[in-house]
């Protein structure tokens, strides 16, 4: 499945899944000033699955947790591109137990309290 929130567009939630289930892939993009997707807990890009988020040209996600590549078998890309795109979490972790990847590119920002690369064993970040 997909999501693109983009124009000022807004979206809000608890938890957010991004490819949660083994076998699914899950894709989101955030595009423009002002066009955000908020959080109020955790999100997951690529729990079980595959899962993909971009956030370009001034778009802006915010959560509590992230986790990108969550579990075994799992994987998660992050791409956040431009100036005033942001990524705000509380604590971030990029290869949890599966493969994560985080891509911060042409002035984009993302921020966490504590951030985690290749957390456990068997993991890459």
């Amino acid at each position: 499945g997909s999501l693109t929130v983009s124009n000022g567009g807004a979206v809000s939630n608890a938890l957010g899944y991004v490819g949660d289930f083994a076998g699914s892939t899950g894709t989101v993009f955030v595009d423009g000033p002002g066009s955000t997707w908020s959080n109020s807990a955790d999100l997951y890009v690529g729990n079980l699955g595959a899962g993909n988020v971009t956030i370009t040209n001034g778009g802006a996600i915010s959560n509590d947790t992230a986790y990108v590549g969550n579990s075994a078998g799992s994987t998660g890309m992050v791409f956040v591109d431009g100036a005033g795109s942001t990524w705000t979490n509380a604590d971030l972790f990029v290869g949890s137990a599966g493969t994560g990847t985080l891509v911060i590119s042409h002035g984009s920002t993302v921020s966490s309290d504590t951030g985690v690369i290749g957390s456990q064993a068997g993991s890459t970040g």
